[in-house]
């Protein structure tokens, strides 16, 4: 009961659900790409707001979104590297210091 009466008397005010800053944030950074871009990004904020608006809401399909700090990564490729339109990978990954091409 109490724990009910804390969330109502707090709902107004923790509510998120009319904040759009990021969506916003991400359509007008895509807006402004030339078409069939490589977007670096590095950060789970970034990477998956363009990701989400590229992949789910088909805003700039056209757009490749590549996180630098997954590429090092064995699972990437194979996870997510069918989402790469205009990046063609080498290997099944890549390293600097531990080669899986071969």
């Amino acid at each position: 009961l109490i724990l009910a009466a804390r969330i109502h008397s707090n709902y107004e005010q923790c509510d998120q659900s009319e904040n759009y800053h990021v969506e916003e944030f991400g359509k007008h950074v895509l807006s402004q790409l030339p078409n069939n871009t490589i977007l670096l990004t590095s950060g789970d904020l970034s990477t998956n707001t363009f990701r989400y608006l590229t992949i789910a809401e088909d805003v700039r399909p056209d757009v490749d979104v590549l996180d630098l700090s997954f590429i090092g990564s064995r699972w990437f490729i194979p996870m997510l590297g069918h989402h790469m339109k205009t990046v063609k990978f080498p290997g099944i990954g890549y390293s600097p210091h531990a080669p899986w091409n071969s």
